[in-house]
């Protein structure tokens, strides 16, 4: 008979636990959100929403890609790469700002397809990258034929693209850039 209460705590310890368990996640499912969700902060790492982050428009704000032809701009600027760059023997990554010139009659269908462009563009420069002294040449003639090459290539069209900007760093796209940026991203 000793035996019996023995066996009946360890028949409560886990109930006990998983009655714990419960409770606490239906405590944290009914608790009211944190002050920062309240006021509409967090969620993406930032106190601000997205449409207020910079100046970057959110997705309901931003034009849908079929009608690249109606708004202006000259190029549309991909998102950021992280480019690998040598410097003797290492190599390590550097921020480029990339931009593609579309073709005056083909804004829509090269809208759709800027980012297979920019997967292009970062398979091209991942298989042969870039030297230190080749970042103050990002406009050399060889290498935009090269990455516009690869980028026809790779999305299926020619002459989607008239030219292809580099840029080192971290840039916005200018004013006048930014509705054509942002809606074919």
């Amino acid at each position: 008979m000793t035996d019996h209460p023995r066996r009946v705590r360890r028949l409560h310890a886990p109930v006990v636990r998983l009655c714990a368990a419960v409770l606490v996640a239906a405590a944290v499912v009914a608790a009211p959100p944190g002050p920062a969700l309240a006021a509409g902060g967090g969620g993406d790492g930032h106190s601000k929403p997205a449409a207020e982050a910079g100046n970057r428009p959110d997705k309901e704000t931003t034009r849908p890609r079929t009608q690249a032809d109606l708004v202006g701009g000259h190029y549309m600027q991909l998102n950021l790469l992280w480019l690998p760059i040598f410097q003797g023997q290492r190599s390590r990554y550097q921020a480029v700002t990339a931009r593609l010139v579309p073709h005056p009659d083909k804004r829509i269908l090269a809208c759709f397809k800027a980012p297979w462009a920019q997967e292009a563009i970062l398979f091209e420069l991942n298989e042969t990258p870039l030297r230190l002294d080749q970042l103050d040449a990002l406009d050399a003639d060889a290498l935009k034929q090269r990455v516009l090459a690869r980028v026809h290539a790779h999305v299926g069209e020619a002459d989607l693209y008239t030219d292809v900007l580099f840029v080192p760093g971290i840039e916005e796209p200018a004013a006048t850039e930014q509705d054509l940026s942002f809606m074919c991203r």
